[in-house]
């Protein structure tokens, strides 16, 4: 429609009839045709969309890349969480210690925490000093649910 228009042997309402097309659309229709034709010829364009084309497959490729990395590194996860922290690589290549932190669903916190430091610095926690430690107060809590005929208390 925009090349008959533009050729000019018919008018714009004629074509509009023909094409059951407003006369509107094809008047720019026709404005596009003359902007663009030169667009045609020219291979600037074709370079651009290939050039787009190229990096958003080479960003898929990386992003491939880093997912395979991701799908090894969490394949230590089903162990216990002190598992999981000694599984992290400090000098692991491609993934930063908090990424794998991240991965591996502990926290960096964990995986930096050394308990023979903690001790060294700040003593032996105050209950392991005590004779009883920690059954102390669940024997109580316990005693105290003996009247209601409770035989055993659970403490999640």
């Amino acid at each position: 429609m925009a090349l008959e228009a533009l050729k000019g042997e018919k008018t714009l309402q004629e074509l509009a009839t023909i094409y059951a097309v407003h006369p509107n659309m094809i008047a720019l229709w026709k404005k596009q045709l003359v902007e663009r034709a030169s667009m045609i010829f020219e291979k600037e364009g074709k370079d651009k969309e290939a050039e787009a084309a190229e990096r958003t497959q080479d960003e898929l490729f990386r992003q491939i890349g880093q997912l395979q990395v991701e799908n090894e590194f969490l394949k230590k996860l089903q162990t216990a969480v002190w598992e999981r922290t000694e599984a992290i690589e400090p000098e692991h290549p491609e993934l930063s210690i908090g990424r794998q932190c991240e991965l591996l669903g502990v926290s960096r916190s964990t995986f930096y925490y050394r308990p023979e430091e903690a001790i060294a610095r700040y003593g032996v926690p105050g209950i392991f000093n005590t004779v009883k430690g920690v059954s102390s107060p669940l024997m109580r809590f316990s005693q105290s649910w003996k009247p209601m005929e409770y035989r055993s208390v659970w403490i999640v």
